[in-house]
Formats: structure tokens, sequence, C-alpha cells
């Protein structure tokens, strides 16, 4: 009977760390679409200022979230086109997104998984 007690113990606190490491996975995608939409939003070029205000986050799916540009033209300015070159802004900022994930990754879902094991 110990051992049966101990498995549901063990298998109860990892379901558990697993939703809390979900939780902090969607909390650190969140933050990290926020830096690369706040740096996008610093270095987009500016004519009238639609496009730097269309800049938003948004949730994609549970544990994923995205910045986007939702201008019609948005893609036009980050790519270029045959009569303008590209002013990249969105790519140039994921790599500030990047860094949160590494960084919050590494703290928070190793904090949650070795808790977890206690």
């Amino acid at each position: 009977m110990r051992v049966f007690d101990a498995k549901v113990s063990v298998n109860f606190r990892f379901r558990n760390a697993t939703i809390l490491a979900e939780r902090e996975v969607d909390e650190i995608t969140a933050m990290a679409a926020g830096e690369v939409a706040k740096k996008a939003r610093k270095i987009v070029p500016v004519d009238t200022g639609a496009l730097k205000a269309s800049i938003k986050t948004r949730r994609e799916r549970p544990m994923a979230h995205a910045a986007v540009a939702s201008t019609h033209y948005a893609a036009f300015v980050e790519f270029g086109t045959v009569k303008m070159n590209a002013q990249p802004y969105m790519r140039p900022s994921v790599s500030d997104g990047i860094a949160v994930i590494r960084r919050e990754a590494k703290r928070r879902v190793a904090d949650v998984m070795f808790d977890a094991g206690k």
C-alpha cells in the first residue's frame, strides 16, 4: 500500500507541476510578445503613426502570444517592395523577446519543477 500511496503522491505533484509550468510558460510568452511589441514600436518608421499604433500583442493559443502589426501595409514596410527598401521593425525586435524567454524560462519553470520534487 505504501508504494501505491507514493506513486499517487508523485503523480499528483508532477501533474500539478505541469499545470503550473504551463501557466508560467503562458506568462513568459506574453511577456516576450510584450517586449517585442515595445521595441517594434520604438524602432518602426513613422509617417502617419498608424503603423506604430497598430502594433499590439495577442494570445494565439495557450502558451503562444504574438506581437502583430495590423495595418494593411505592415508587411510592405517590414520586407520592402520592388519600389521601396525594407525597413524591418519586427524582426530586429524578436531578439528582445527571445532574451525574455531564456531568462524567465530558466528561472520560473525550473523553480516550479524543483518545488514539485520536494
